[in-house]
């Protein structure tokens, strides 16, 4: 039997205790992962822990060691676990099956998926240019709170910079990465973050999203103009085919069924999809693209969202707009004043905005 996939597993323990489960693997290191167990009963803590895989005797096994309470309970008298033993009965590309018993006497089974989608199942509509301008001049009116994306791309998912590498485990992502930025920054003479406080953890974050960093974060603007000009941006003369997807979010949906749970914390063990206003100091593109982000804690940003449809109603939409309307796009979008040289500032984007105008395509 071989060493589970990397990736991210999610799904649920059952026995003694019954927990909603994130297991994440980066593929750089199959042997080991990082597990996040969330209790469905409140008054039992909630355990994150580092998990190491080995094979004995052609039966394929986990141990956790180091566990901690990552959402701590008000019940004194519980008992946590020091360690837990899993034994893996079935593995297969999208499925782990097994059981799992703890130092503390208690046992059950677990069951888990890969959740590892790359391609968007949101349900999509196509769009021509003139008429996403108007929809999204009277939908932004009437519904201050949404939010929009633009991607290049109509067949990608909505999946974080982070989450689009083959790094899943966001707690070596904060021990190893966010100290290493912080390091540079640092002897660059740029300053440094406090990355025990929430605040300057995520300020370093934005910063390192809008320098082409991957991270836990994803792009927003409360702009559906600023959205298109991302979207139809990095296209070249040849691709002409397909289409760009702009995507509209309701945060006031999102935020009134409580999904977001308003943490930004690597140990937090629920699934997470949280709505930021990130002030990064130093980092003047924030308030020209009308920046806002969300961090998620998983891959499959799009079931999550979906799945809570089905109770709340619709919460995102997509819009799929002709690549070969490009042209028509970039130069209305800079008759409004939305440019490299305006969401850009500095020579960077002036000249991108002048190369535009010089050589359009």
């Amino acid at each position: 039997m071989n060493l589970p996939m990397w990736g991210q597993w999610l799904g649920n323990a059952t026995g003694d205790n019954k927990a909603s489960l994130i297991l994440n693997i980066d593929k750089d290191k199959p042997s080991e992962g990082f597990i996040h167990y969330y209790d469905n009963d409140l008054r039992l803590s909630s355990i994150s822990a580092k998990i190491k895989f080995t094979i004995d005797g052609g039966k394929l096994i986990g141990e956790l060691n180091d566990l901690y309470p990552s959402i701590r309970s008000e019940n004194t008298d519980e008992v946590l676990p020091k360690s837990v033993h899993i034994q893996i009965e079935k593995m297969l590309p999208e499925l782990m099956e097994g059981t799992w018993s703890a130092d503390n006497g208690q046992a059950g089974n677990f069951m888990l998926n890969r959740r590892e989608s790359t391609t968007s199942h949101v349900v999509s509509e196509t769009i021509d240019w003139e008429d996403f301008i108007s929809y999204a001049i009277k939908a932004k009116r009437e519904n201050p709170e949404l939010i929009f994306r633009g991607q290049p791309d109509s067949t990608l998912p909505l999946r974080t910079s982070f989450h689009r590498t083959t790094r899943r485990d966001l707690s070596r992502y904060s021990v190893e990465d966010m100290r290493n930025l912080n390091d540079y920054l640092a002897n660059s003479n740029s300053g440094r973050f406090d990355l025990t406080d929430p605040t300057q953890f995520a300020s370093l974050m934005s910063l390192a999203q809008h320098h082409g960093y991957p991270t836990p974060l994803l792009d927003w603007s409360r702009s559906p103009l600023v959205a298109a000009f991302f979207a139809f941006r990095s296209l070249k003369p040849e691709d002409i085919n397909g289409h760009v997807r702009i995507y509209a979010f309701d945060l006031q949906k999102w935020e009134a069924q409580g999904q977001g749970y308003n943490s930004t914390s690597i140990d937090d063990p629920r699934y997470s999809i949280t709505p930021l206003n990130i002030i990064s100091p130093g980092n003047s593109r924030v308030l020209p693209q009308q920046s806002l982000f969300t961090f998620s804690n998983i891959t499959d940003m799009e079931r999550w969202i979906t799945i809570h449809e089905k109770a709340g109603g619709e919460i995102i939409r997509a819009f799929d707009l002709k690549k070969e309307s490009r042209q028509a796009a970039i130069i209305d979008l800079e008759n409004m004043n939305i440019s490299a040289a305006s969401l850009f500032p500095g020579l960077d984007g002036s000249f991108e905005a002048l190369k535009e105008r010089a050589y359009k395509r």
